[in-house]
């Protein structure tokens, strides 16, 4: 019974860090829908990495804690699926590494008296529309709901167990 009881509460403690990890991404998606205006902004990356790592974290193997599995990463709603979908595939190609299908380096050149020169670099990588963050925020509502709901039932279980 000892190993079963480590096993929720281990399950029990996941849950609860993943919730955070949502509220944050929940957080972080409010913020950049109150304060920021477009792309141009310089505080739209920022928030965008925040919202993308604080989402995806709790999908991904972390050390001490169980990656989500199943159903808490099933949404009933399709519109949620594809924008759960799309956040963890940009964590995994453009926040957390750099592949070359969606972060390109651009340059212009210009002719100058001693000949053809770069004028400008730019690395240009692939990001989310301002359209898309009133949907995400529903997102991460429903999800941080659905994982604090089952949080609180796997530490319900553990303290029926110990009366």
């Amino acid at each position: 019974m000892g190993d079963k009881t480590s096993q929720k509460q281990q399950k029990a403690r996941s849950l609860l860090v993943a919730t955070a990890d949502i509220r944050a991404a929940e957080n972080a998606c409010q913020l950049l829908l109150e304060r920021i205006k477009g792309k141009d902004d310089p505080l739209y990356i920022p928030l965008l990495t925040a919202i993308i790592i604080s989402y995806s974290r709790p999908f991904r193997k972390n050390k001490g804690y169980m990656a989500l599995e199943g159903k808490l990463g099933q949404f009933e709603n399709r519109e949620f699926q594809e924008i759960h979908d799309a956040i963890l595939e940009m964590r995994d190609k453009v926040i957390a590494h750099s592949d070359s299908d969606v972060r390109m380096v651009e340059f212009e050149t210009k002719d100058t008296p001693i000949g053809r020169r770069i004028s400008e670099i730019r690395v240009v990588s692939q990001s989310l529309p301002m359209d898309i963050f009133p949907k995400l925020l529903e997102t991460c509502r429903d999800l941080g709901n659905r994982l604090e709901l089952e949080a609180l039932e796997e530490m319900d279980c553990l303290l029926d167990h110990e009366n």
